[in-house]
């Protein structure tokens, strides 16, 4: 091999080294991060339904994880905990919004919940939101996204 092509070979190699934090393999789904930390149940379900039609564009080719922190937790926060929470504007997980988030999951949708944001609104995680396990626990949405997003997940703010 000549030099000129060996050296060639060898600056592709370095350039495609230096993008390799933000490639993909072939196949791999993109990862895409949603941020929800608003309560207003009709931008709540906006942000539902651009999950969904992500889902349904990507056919399977996406991975998809929502970080929901402070006012977010209204998403999976049942009415009935309304009486005992502090600071939270809303509870919008009736029968509707539970069936819609429960159709997400089951495309395999995570939803994450920032363990600092139940406590700091006295809201017990296991009992008070929709379908929470220990594992979908994170200690701060913040960091959280900032952890993903280094991870190579795209940033959505609905």
């Amino acid at each position: 091999m000549s030099d000129r092509r060996s050296r060639r070979s060898v600056l592709l190699a370095l350039f495609l080294l230096a993008l390799a934090p933000g490639l993909r393999a072939v196949g791999q789904p993109t990862p895409v991060v949603y941020d929800i930390n608003f309560s207003e149940p009709r931008h709540q379900v906006n942000a539902l339904h651009n999950l969904q039609n992500q889902l349904s564009e990507a056919h399977g080719a996406v991975r998809l994880v929502v970080v929901l922190h402070g006012a977010g937790l209204s998403l999976l926060l049942y009415p009935e905990a309304m009486d005992h929470t502090v600071r939270m504007p809303r509870a919008n997980c009736g029968d509707q919004m539970a069936a819609r988030i429960d159709t997400l999951r089951d495309q395999g949708v995570r939803f994450l919940v920032a363990r600092d944001s139940a406590r700091r609104h006295h809201i017990d995680p296991m009992i008070d939101l929709h379908g929470v396990d220990p594992e979908d626990l994170v200690p701060n949405g913040l960091a959280e996204l900032a952890r993903l997003q280094q991870r190579g997940y795209l940033y959505v703010k609905p």
